[in-house]
């Protein structure tokens, strides 16, 4: 590969269609730092990755001044022959885990380029050319988020998630079950209540939904609770997953070993980028755990593309794929990630397979 040449970091500010209700915040406006980087040959990288101040810490100027100030620096300062000295330099600086996961994207869309494959295999055996993908769906909105849910059912949507730990757990209970009475047997339903309760809390929640099949709850309890979710996990057979307290990959046998997890939530952000992802991968499926991928809410098709690339990698997307540039009211990219009904398809073009249309991506960009 010849030397990289510039990083760029770009903010941009892109508004949802309507507002995306967690237990721990509401998001109403994407703040994605957009990374573009050339190799000395004029080869362009674009990489994505959305702010997550209650996941990885980091605010949209802090990830830009870290890609100006140090990422970027340290890449240029070294040579780029091959992806692993690369990945060594992401990997040797402290934190900034997603802004280092939109530099990683953008290098690794250019070896592959290179390379003359798609970047899935680019970096390994490609297992799935269509994902299954996960529509997330809101308890506190009610009856029209159930509508919404019965139509997507019939439109091809295969795998539903419910947000909860927002109102009274029964009545959330209460939501999943005409949920499932809607959708009938067979779409996967999981819950996500985003580190919102207590062991009881979470229990009476479970219990409610007794009946409804529910495949897994996601980060019931807080970040570093790991007794706490070792006694959930004792007295329901609901499998556990991981999300917000996964920050290593340390953090899976830590989990397992007090059988307080049964799967993890992976997502690029989470881990600095596509090679501790990839061991993440592999250490939980050595520990018999489930993996389930996730762009933050809500990236463009740019980090979609990647977060699909690496899904595709995975053993098993039984538990889903989730990917969010469908919750943006405007896409970034030229050719947006190609979906049909609740099917995405990986793209297979060399590199990342998406770019942006660069004047549609100034006209979201910010001033920081």
């Amino acid at each position: 590969m010849a030397p990289i040449q510039t990083v760029e970091a770009i903010p941009v500010a892109i508004d949802l269609t309507e507002p995306m209700h967690l237990a721990s915040e509401t998001i109403k406006q994407a703040l994605n730092l957009v990374v573009k980087v050339v190799d000395a040959d004029g080869v362009v990288g674009w990489g994505e990755a959305a702010s997550a101040p209650t996941m990885t810490g980091e605010t949209l100027p802090g990830m830009v001044r870290a890609v100006r100030d140090i990422i970027g620096p340290s890449l240029l300062a070294v040579p780029a022959d091959d992806y692993d000295s690369v990945a060594t330099v992401l990997c040797s600086i402290p934190g900034n885990s997603g802004a280092r996961s939109a530099v990683d994207i953008a290098v690794l869309d250019i070896f592959a380029q290179r390379a003359r494959q798609p970047l899935n295999e680019f970096l390994g055996t490609k297992r799935h050319t269509i994902l299954p993908r996960i529509q997330m769906i809101n308890s506190c909105a009610g009856d029209a988020q159930l509508a919404k849910a019965g139509a997507l059912a019939e439109a091809g949507f295969t795998h539903f998630k419910v947000k909860v730990g927002q109102a009274d757990a029964s009545l959330e209970a209460a939501f999943v079950r005409n949920l499932r009475n809607i959708l009938g047997p067979d779409p996967l339903i999981c819950a996500d209540a985003n580190m919102a309760w207590d062991v009881e809390t979470a229990r009476q929640f479970i219990a409610g939904c007794d009946g409804c099949d529910l495949a897994y709850l996601e980060q019931p309890l807080g970040d570093g609770c790991v007794e706490d979710m070792a006694r959930l996990a004792k007295s329901t057979p609901v499998a556990l997953c991981l999300d917000e307290g996964l920050h290593a990959v340390s953090d899976i046998a830590r989990y397992d070993e007090v059988d307080a997890a049964k799967g993890v939530g992976l997502k690029l952000i989470k881990l600095g980028g596509f090679r501790e992802t990839l061991i993440a991968e592999s250490v939980a499926r050595q520990r018999g755990w489930q993996t389930t991928y996730a762009s933050k809410i809500a990236e463009t098709s740019i980090g979609c593309a990647a977060t699909a690339h690496v899904a595709s990698l995975s053993d098993n997307v039984g538990w889903g794929v989730s990917l969010t540039h469908q919750y943006l009211v405007n896409d970034i990219a030229a050719t947006p990630l190609v979906s049909h009904g609740g099917r995405t398809i990986v793209p297979t073009a060399d590199g990342l397979g998406v770019q942006p249309d660069e004047k549609r991506l100034n006209s979201f960009r910010l001033d920081l």
